[in-house]
């Protein structure tokens, strides 16, 4: 398996990318797992180039994930989730709640929002906002790199761990959470 690690990332492009989380994740992604998150996702450089503007402290790969309606009041207030997903599936919009959208979603009670394409497109949206990702067909892997309110209260050491890893830590103001 090592070798084709290594021939993965000889070849830096997206599909190299999700053959390389497909070999990292052959563990856990069988035992019925969605989800690994941590600042160890080694392609940071490949959501830096897609989000050329955007902070996070934290990336979520997401293996075909089913994420009904749900909002991330876990993220800082201020900082916009980025998400990308690759491979090769159909569907798999995000639908974001949007006050100006076309389009609805019942949550208890009727939202406003629209339907956004992220499949190999970058789309930066409020996570703390209602959200959802519709079906799809085929293998999906859903990158999102974001902020949670734990990292106000992250010592100075945990940031420059993740400053030397390559993360694009957001600025905060005291007393921000």
């Amino acid at each position: 398996m090592e070798s084709a690690r290594r021939n993965t990332t000889q070849e830096p492009s997206e599909a190299n990318l999700v053959r390389l989380l497909d070999l990292w994740s052959a563990d856990w992604k069988h035992r019925g797992r969605t989800r690994a998150v941590g600042p160890g996702l080694r392609r940071r450089e490949r959501l830096r180039s897609r989000f050329p503007n955007g902070s996070w402290t934290s990336i979520a790969a997401l293996f075909n994930p089913r994420m009904g309606l749900h909002r991330d009041i876990q993220n800082m207030a201020g900082h916009l989730n980025h998400a990308l997903a690759l491979g090769d599936d159909t569907g798999g919009r995000v639908w974001i709640e949007d006050d100006d959208g076309d389009s609805t979603a019942l949550g208890g009670r009727e939202l406003r929002g629209k339907w956004l394409d992220m499949h190999d497109k970058p789309v930066s949206v409020d996570a703390r906002r209602y959200h959802m990702v519709e079906p799809h067909e085929g293998s999906m892997w859903a990158l999102a790199a974001y902020v949670p309110q734990a990292y106000a209260r992250a010592s100075e050491q945990h940031r420059q761990a993740l400053r030397e890893a390559g993360f694009p830590l957001p600025l905060l103001e005291k007393g921000s959470v």
